[in-house]
């Protein structure tokens, strides 16, 4: 009777050599075939047992299958780098022992078994060098090659039929419709422009719909072409170009000289603003700087003049492409037409020279803004009927309003002048005004005490100012 290792079995080659270096000793002789297959050992064999201390030598080899029947590829196309399952029958139970082609070129096998229970599949990486044209599936074992039948198509080329919306800033997802696009985002390209997508800002994909970000580096403005490379060929979309807006943004704020004064120039720093003015909103709280008041532009730099009106302590914002860009911190804007200070002399006496004159000077922040100056002069005693408007034409010259009162304009009244004025703004706002009596005084009576005659002269007593 024969013990377990009296038998024992050898691959060797047809020409006699060995192949496996030791004897691999069984009890069960006849094996089993998908244990064969799966460790690939088919070949000629050596068969010899002993019997009464003599050995006995017998060979024989185990057939071959039919070649392997390919049944299926999902998906059916697809492009370079994607991985797709293909399902065929006799093929080896362990993947690696299967070579599989696209045509003439072989793919990379997927050598972690995808499917444990299910020997019929095999997964498998769709090579690169293919053509747009349609290729069989084949696969190999054994020495055997399966029949070319079941068909695949490389991607190389897709339709993009939308893309929505055809806006967006930088980091907003957009959505591209169309057939055709690889399953794996390392497969493909997403550009915008010269621009392109990386990797991680494609959201989700999948052969009929792209959803990515806008890239970090994207170009500002209109006109750019969104496209998807596949395998280096670019498919655009031919229904209207992509408009990337990047947000502004205001870093510092700075005027021209000490103060936020209308019609001064202001600076604006910061970035994503535009070479265009007409690209631009610029507003200083509610009030717009129009296209004339923007002197120059750049990506970094804005210099404008502050609209005339513009008064209170307000923020400053510019707005691109409706995006807005606000400064951090408010400032105080004054209307060029408040009075910094005014200046007259405080006692005063008219001689008998015709060039006398009581001199007024008004000095305002910029004349720029100032629409017009009012004065009104009647004596103290007279009633508000009595009013007399004093020409003051061209009497504005470098942020100074300068003018007089003669003798032949001071009032005959006994007690002296009462005068009024005001500084009117061009956006039609009172923003100063004064008024002010001059007193008369007498250094010449008669022995009753009784005034001969008035000196046309006095001091300035009273003010009642307002801004």
């Amino acid at each position: 009777m024969l013990a377990q290792g009296d038998l024992f079995w050898r691959r060797v080659h047809p020409k006699g050599y060995c192949v496996d270096a030791d004897s691999k000793y069984l009890l069960n002789i006849t094996g089993n075939e998908s244990i064969v297959r799966n460790n690939t050992l088919r070949g000629y064999f050596l068969f010899g047992w002993k019997s009464n201390s003599q050995n006995y030598l017998s060979s024989f080899k185990i057939p071959k299958d039919q070649p392997p029947v390919v049944t299926a590829v999902t998906p059916n196309k697809a492009g370079a780098g994607t991985k797709v399952v293909v399902t065929a029958n006799r093929i080896g139970n362990t993947p690696a022992i299967n070579r599989v082609f696209f045509g003439t070129i072989e793919a990379k096998v997927d050598p972690i078994f995808p499917f444990p229970k299910d020997s019929t599949k095999i997964q498998v990486t769709v090579p690169s060098g293919l053509t747009r044209d349609k290729v069989a599936i084949t696969i190999s074992f054994d020495d055997q090659t399966s029949n070319p039948g079941i068909l695949f198509e490389n991607i190389t080329q897709s339709s993009l039929t939308s893309v929505t919306p055809l806006v967006g800033a930088l980091n907003d997802v957009i959505t591209i419709s169309g057939s055709d696009f690889p399953l794996d985002k390392n497969n493909f390209q997403v550009v915008f422009g010269s621009d392109s997508a990386d990797v991680g800002d494609i959201v989700s994909n999948n052969l009929t719909e792209i959803k990515v970000k806008v890239p970090k580096t994207a170009s500002r403005g209109s006109g750019q072409v969104v496209g998807v490379i596949i395998q280096g060929v670019q498919n655009n979309f031919g229904g209207g170009t992509f408009r990337v807006i990047r947000p502004p943004r205001i870093d510092s704020v700075i005027v021209d000289g000490t103060d936020f004064v209308s019609c001064k120039s202001v600076l604006i720093y910061g970035g994503n603003f535009s070479d265009n003015a007409d690209d631009l909103l610029i507003k200083i709280g509610n009030f717009v700087v129009s296209a004339a008041d923007i002197i120059t532009t750049n990506n970094d730099v804005l210099n404008v003049k502050v609209p005339i009106g513009v008064e209170g302590t307000l923020p400053v914002s510019v707005y691109t492409d409706d995006r807005e860009g606000i400064s951090g911190k408010n400032f105080l804007f004054r209307l060029g037409s408040v009075v910094r200070d005014q200046s007259h002399k405080t006692e005063f006496k008219f001689t008998s020279s015709p060039e006398d004159k009581l001199d007024f000077i008004v000095k305002v922040y910029n004349d720029c803004s100032v629409q017009e100056v009012k004065f009104w002069t009647k004596g103290i005693s007279e009633s508000d009927l009595d009013w007399k408007p004093k020409d003051l034409t061209n009497v504005l010259l470098d942020n100074r309003i300068d003018f007089s009162i003669t003798e032949a304009e001071f009032p005959k009244d006994p007690i002296g002048l009462h005068a009024f004025y005001e500084v009117i703004d061009k956006s039609s706002k009172i923003k100063y005004s004064d008024t002010f009596k001059i007193y008369r005084y007498y250094k010449e009576f008669d022995s009753t005490n009784v005034i001969p005659n008035l000196i046309y002269g006095g001091e300035i007593l009273d003010y009642n100012h307002s801004v």
